[in-house]
């Protein structure tokens, strides 16, 4: 056919025109952090920026976006098997911009896990025991993984239970775990000093302008971190799940997804998890084969298929430790039933966690990012394509490089940690994982973002990692460089925020009852006397605070040791397992109560004292404690001197910090005995 008749017949243009292929369905599931997200708001968000990435990457490529979330009918928990998702990403692009070659048309499936509805709440009480729990975190037990469930009960290995298998948790580390409770007790000054200086400034700016933002905003974000590590509690359950924790509720939503997403028939797909979320997708990844069925409701569990709820190779509870599964095993569930995860992990091709602290929960909650090991056959439940890809930014506090799980390897996805650049927004890079900039601002974060795009998008995984040197100790060196100056950073604005706090106290009067009645700011007569106000109020400030934290801490610790103990002699009385393994959590329990029960005493003593000689300097019966005091250390060669030395006004601040590091070290040297032995 001659160049005109094809022109004429329009087989030229059929002839420069690309192959449309079939579209490739990729499931994504994006699973939100700690806050209080409407449903759809983070999957909304997310979408978008990673639709405005993929433009970046290819300006050439056609990006769409169909929104269905508004008149969204399916409830949480119960997801829809089949139809369409709640937004599609659809993308058509030509590879190498050759108008010959084969078009790749894409549409990304997008679905959430939703559990913003079933994480903490802002009541009175509940914002209580919030800043109860996290200004006490500093003290909070630490045990190594004691695996009472992976003791086997029979000789025959077909027969073994199923076990969990631990991260390396910093239990018993004398260098690891002093520095980790040293980093949440400046986290809960921080925290303590956020929320005086808010709380202070909220009356300032509702004064002068009628309206403030409320300091319950922490309790609503980080309040979610401790629903879900808090233990089982009577008439906190859900309704779904009586006398279980909370975070089993939780884990529905993630669960019921992920299995739909599997029997979908996508041809890959991927979960995205953010902050706290990448704790929820890490439980239901690595979930034991017959526990799964339990989260699912009847009628999602009847329409999978066949080869979904049968595996020969998943190891089985005993059946009489049915009773224990969390969630409850439902009646209309076979024994032999499970979810067969060799089949479930088919399609999946990728894990992205970014602003994770998995890293954290590793270290303090080893039990709740226990990872299942339950099968009869050492076969991989991962394909090796499917890969785990870790952000984490240096300027992030809540992120962390996931080196505890490297002893995991066969049990999870291949890891690939990856540090963002570093960059100036400290403490809120932990939202600005995937936000993108102006074409004339691109920088090396926006190119590794758009590494990630092309990833999904198909192309080989290829995702830089910083800092820059090749060298693996070159690296490292950068990298503890770059760790350094962020503490220091952090440290920094601990202080602003002291002296804040401070400032706004002078300004509210002092101290005293005038900072809850005066309805305006004190008068001072110039700045000096303002100076000498302020100055006089910097003792004081921090010895209220060390001593608030220091009493929470070691609050925490006994009650939660207390409970401990009441619950492992329980579990001794009932178990069929190892003897000797319980009774050295149990020893490691009792001494951990008596210690916390000495220093708690000890501390509630002298801090009162401490405090009533900060505040009151001239009352009665503070000169009456200094006399006794002084008749007490009379005896002590250079104990007057060391007396005299303190600060007035500082004297529970300095108090505080010994009884903190002795509770410290303590701890510390409690689990390393434990470890020991």
């Amino acid at each position: 056919m001659s160049n005109w008749a094809k022109f004429r017949t329009g087989a030229w243009r059929m002839a420069m025109k690309p192959a449309v292929a079939r579209p490739r369905r990729i499931g994504l599931l994006f699973v939100h952090g700690m806050g209080e997200q409407q449903r759809f708001e983070h999957l909304r968000s997310s979408v978008a920026e990673f639709a405005e990435l993929m433009i970046a990457e290819d300006d050439a490529a056609q990006v769409s976006v169909v929104d269905r979330t508004g008149d969204w009918q399916v409830p949480p928990g119960e997801p829809a098997m089949n139809g369409d998702a709640p937004i599609t990403l659809s993308v058509k692009r030509t590879p190498d911009k050759q108008p010959a070659a084969a078009e790749q048309n894409i549409r990304f499936e997008c679905h959430e896990v939703w559990w913003a509805d079933l994480g903490a709440r802002a009541g009175l009480a509940d914002t209580i025991a919030f800043w109860f729990w996290g200004l006490g975190q500093w003290a909070a037990p630490i045990y190594r993984s004691v695996d009472l469930a992976g003791v086997g009960k029979s000789a025959d290995e077909d027969l073994r239970p199923p076990k969990t298998t631990m991260p390396r948790s910093i239990a018993g580390d004398l260098i690891h775990e002093p520095l980790a409770r040293f980093k949440l007790l400046l986290a809960g000054i921080a925290a303590l000093l956020t929320l005086v200086t808010w709380s202070l400034a909220k009356r300032l700016l509702g004064a002068l302008f009628g309206k403030a933002p409320s300091p319950s905003l922490i309790v609503q974000f980080v309040g979610d971190v401790r629903t879900y590590q808090q233990r089982a509690a009577p008439g906190q359950a859900r309704i779904s799940d009586p006398g279980r924790p909370l975070r089993v509720g939780i884990r529905r939503r993630m669960v019921t997804e992920m299995v739909a997403m599997a029997a979908r028939g996508y041809d890959e797909w991927f979960v995205v998890a953010h902050s706290l979320g990448t704790v929820l997708a890490y439980n239901g990844l690595t979930e034991f084969g017959h526990t799964l069925p339990n989260y699912l409701p009847e009628k999602q569990w009847r329409s999978l298929p066949d080869h979904f709820k049968r595996d020969d190779e998943c190891r089985l509870r005993p059946p009489d430790e049915i009773s224990a599964m969390m969630p409850a095993r439902p009646g209309w569930l076979a024994y032999e039933d499970v979810v067969n995860r060799l089949k479930l992990f088919e399609g999946l091709s990728g894990v992205i966690t970014f602003g994770s602290p998995l890293d954290k929960f590793a270290g303090l909650w080893p039990r709740i990012v226990a990872t299942a090991d339950d099968r009869k056959m050492d076969a991989k439940l991962f394909r090796d394509k499917c890969i785990w890809l870790n952000l984490a930014a240096p300027h992030d506090p809540v992120a962390g490089r996931l080196d505890n799980y490297d002893g995991l390897k066969d049990l999870l996805p291949k890891l690939e940690n990856r540090t963002t650049p570093c960059g100036l927004d400290y403490g809120i890079a932990h939202i600005h994982y995937f936000r993108g900039r102006e074409r004339a601002e691109e920088d090396d974060a926006t190119e590794q973002k758009k590494q990630v795009m092309r990833w999904l998008l198909g192309h080989d995984f290829d995702v830089s990692d910083y800092p820059y040197p090749n060298d693996e100790s070159e690296r490292e060196k950068a990298s503890t460089r770059q760790r350094l100056a962020y503490f220091v950073l952090a440290l920094l604005i601990i202080v602003a925020l002291w002296l804040l706090a401070t400032l706004l106290v002078a300004l509210g009067g002092g101290v005293t009852r005038e900072i809850f009645t005066a309805t305006s700011a004190k008068e001072f007569k110039g700045l000096p006397d303002f100076a000498g106000s302020f100055g006089g109020l910097l003792g004081p400030t921090s010895s209220v605070a060390l001593a608030g934290i220091a009493m929470c801490g070691l609050s925490l610790w006994e009650r939660d040791s207390r409970l401990n103990v009441r619950l492992a002699r329980r579990d001794k009385q009932i178990r069929d397992g190892n003897p000797d393994q319980d009774d050295t959590l149990l020893r490691l329990l009792v001494r951990q109560r008596w210690t916390a029960v000495v220093l708690w005493s000890l501390g509630a003593v002298i801090l009162f004292v401490a405090l009533w000689r900060d505040l009151t300097p001239g009352h009665t019966v503070t000169k009456a404690i200094a006399d006794i005091v002084n008749l007490a250390i009379a005896a002590i060669p250079g104990a007057r001197k060391a007396l005299d030395l303190i600060v007035p006004g500082w004297t529970a601040a300095l108090c505080a910090i010994i009884i903190i590091t002795a509770a410290i070290v303590a701890q510390s040297f409690n689990n390393r005995l434990a470890r020991l032995k």
